[in-house]
């Protein structure tokens, strides 16, 4: 074979012969070797919250520019490689705020060759996923507890929940807290509120997840009425009551009265003067 059409990163192996026109009279041991253009590449990545994009330049010491079975691979720790000739390479459909482990490596005849480029990087912060198991219960009449799960993926450095709480003419209270728990107290009876709680990720809030409560009626106030209808009711028994004994007396002294009177008429009748002898 002639040098010019030698390729490198392949083995081959090499002897030479001394020989005048008809014979062999030496052969030399065989001389293995493999071409190693010595590649160095300069990488260079941008990203967002879904997506990577790597790009680089490469150089090498001994083989030129003109190899055309020379390509590259792209890898971000995903599913799928990305083969490249000299195009960047774009990773997309990524998780937000996930640790990445992106190389380049230059590959001959499709194979691997020399060490490649080689980077750690984070994608950027997204938006929340949406709340799991919201929980609404009322353990006094105008007394609302909200509870709720954390979000599968939070995709940001810190989870700060918020709670709205509306009745049927508007926005209510707002809350805060750094787990997900909220008591809303005072609330008016017999009322039906709306509860949405999202997750703030110090960079973006979550989709709200939302629920629906009624409040149950004063029954206090309806005990406290109760008791002073029965108040009333006894206090009104009691004054007929001394009404009608002040009328029973009254009769009784009435009645002692005319019997008095008539047995002072009967006494009269009954008990006529003496008359004295003559």
């Amino acid at each position: 074979m002639n040098l010019s059409v030698l390729e490198p990163y392949t083995d081959y192996s090499c002897t030479g012969e001394i020989k005048n026109e008809t014979f062999v009279f030496i052969r030399t041991p065989p001389v293995i070797f493999n071409i190693d253009c010595g590649f160095y590449i300069d990488g260079r990545s941008t990203s967002d919250n879904t997506s990577i994009q790597l790009d680089w330049t490469s150089t090498n010491r001994s083989c030129g520019v003109d190899l055309p079975k020379l390509s590259y691979i792209c890898s971000c720790d995903t599913k799928y490689d990305k083969k490249s000739r000299v195009e960047p390479c774009v990773f997309t459909g990524l998780e937000p705020y996930r640790d990445y482990t992106c190389e380049v490596h230059p590959t001959y005849n499709n194979e691997k060759v020399n060490r490649g480029w080689k980077i750690s990087l984070e994608t950027d912060p997204g938006v929340p996923k949406t709340l799991q198991y919201l929980s609404l219960t009322a353990p006094e009449n105008n007394v609302i507890d909200v509870r709720c799960d954390e979000p599968r993926k939070l995709y940001g450095p810190k989870g700060r929940y918020k709670a709205r709480l509306h009745d049927p003419n508007g926005p209510v209270k707002e809350e805060k807290n750094s787990y997900c728990y909220f008591k809303f107290k005072d609330l008016s009876y017999s009322t039906t509120y709306r509860v949405e709680v999202t997750v703030y990720n110090g960079f973006y809030e979550s989709p709200a997840v939302i629920g629906n409560i009624k409040t149950s009626y004063n029954d206090k106030g309806v005990v406290g009425f109760l008791i002073l209808l029965t108040f009333l009711f006894f206090l009104f028994l009691t004054i007929c009551l001394i009404k009608h004994r002040k009328f029973l007396r009254s009769q009784l002294c009435h009645d002692d009265e005319a019997e008095k009177m008539m047995l002072n008429s009967t006494a009269i009748y009954a008990n006529p003067p003496r008359l004295e002898k003559p």
